[in-house]
C-alpha cells in the first residue's frame, strides 16, 4: 500500500521516507505552519529542520514547533528525578528507521550515554539480547491488528510472550499500554490462559495514573487514534514455566468462535 506525503512523494508502508527537499522550497509560510501541526513527529525531525532554517518561517510557526516538543515536560523535573534514569539503560526497538530517528537525534544531542536504538523485527529480539539480561520490557501502542487472522502479530500473543520470557530476569516486568480496547481484552484473556500474574490492570490511565512513568505520553497517545479518550494499560509478569504452543491454538479457536458471534449478531 502506498501514502502520499504532503510534499507530494508516495512511498511504500514497508520502506523508509526521503523527504523532497525541492517540493518543501515551494511551500509559502501558510504551507509551512499547516505542515508543522499536522506533522508526525515519529517521521523523524528533518522537515521540521527544514521549515525552521527557511527565511519564509514566521514566529507562529516556530512557536508551535517549539511547544509541540513539550519542553515544559522537563521543567517539571527536579534534578535528582531525572539523575534517577540515568541508572538505566534504555533500548527502543522498532523496524522503520524513520522512527527511530527523532529518538536518536535527541540522545545523540544531549549525550546520553545510557540510550540506544535497535532496529529488528520484535520476533527477533532473542538474537540480540542474552537469556535473563533485560529488566522491563515496554509495548507501547502497537499495532492491534484487529482482524482474527492477523491474531499472531499481537505483541501480546503467546508466541511474543515467549520470546519475551527468554530474555526477561526472573520477574521482569511487561507493560502494555494501548488505546484499542480490543488489544486491552485479548491481551487480559492471553494472560489468563499462561497464568501471567497481573500487578496492575487500569482501564482510564487518563483518569487515574499511577506512577511517573505513566505520566508520560507519546505522540500517538495524543493523537487518540481509536476516538475514545481512554488509555489501557497493564503490568505484569510471566510465569516461570510457560505453556506449549496448543495454547495458541485454544486461543484462535476462540477468538474464531468470538468472531462468528459477533458477525451473527450484527446480520
Amino acid at each position: 500500500e502506498n501514502h502520499e506525503h504532503k510534499d507530494g512523494t508516495e512511498h511504500s508502508e514497508d520502506e523508509d521516507y526521503l523527504p523532497d527537499f525541492k517540493l518543501f522550497e515551494k511551500l509559502n509560510s501558510t504551507d509551512q505552519y499547516y505542515l508543522a501541526e499536522n506533522y508526525n513527529w515519529d517521521d523523524g525531525v528533518e522537515i521540521l529542520k527544514w521549515i525552521i532554517e527557511s527565511k519564509k518561517c514566521d514566529k507562529g510557526t516556530a512557536s508551535l514547533i517549539f511547544w509541540t516538543s513539550e519542553p515544559d515536560y522537563y521543567l517539571e523535573k527536579s534534578e535528582s528525578e531525572i539523575s534517577d534514569w540515568s541508572n538505566k539503560n534504555f533500548i527502543g526497538v522498532d523496524l522503520k528507521g524513520n522512527r527511530l530517528y527523532i529518538g536518536a537525534k535527541y540522545a545523540a544531542d544531549n549525550q546520553m550515554a545510557n540510550v540506544a536504538f535497535l532496529r529488528c523485527q520484535i520476533d527477533q529480539l532473542d538474537n540480540y539480547f542474552a537469556a535473563e539480561e533485560v529488566a522491563e520490557c515496554w509495548i507501547t501502542f502497537p499495532d492491534p491488528h484487529l482482524r482474527t487472522s492477523k491474531a499472531k502479530k499481537r505483541l501480546t500473543h503467546p508466541s511474543f510472550l515467549r520470546i519475551y520470557q527468554k530474555i526477561l530476569v526472573p520477574d521482569g516486568l511487561l507493560h502494555l499500554k494501548t488505546d484499542s480496547p480490543a488489544l486491552y481484552n485479548f491481551t487480559k484473556r492471553v494472560l489468563q490462559l499462561v497464568q501471567a500474574a497481573v500487578e496492575t490492570d487500569n482501564f482510564n490511565v487518563n483518569a487515574a495514573s499511577d506512577g511517573e512513568e505513566l505520566a508520560i505520553t507519546t505522540h500517538y497517545q495524543n493523537l487518540d487514534i481509536a476516538g475514545k479518550q481512554t488509555i489501557f494499560y497493564l503490568k505484569f509478569t510471566l510465569p516461570q514455566v510457560f505453556a506449549d504452543t496448543a495454547l495458541d491454538t485454544l486461543l484462535q479457536s476462540e477468538l474464531k468462535v468470538t468472531e462468528q458471534l459477533a458477525t451473527a449478531w450484527k446480520s
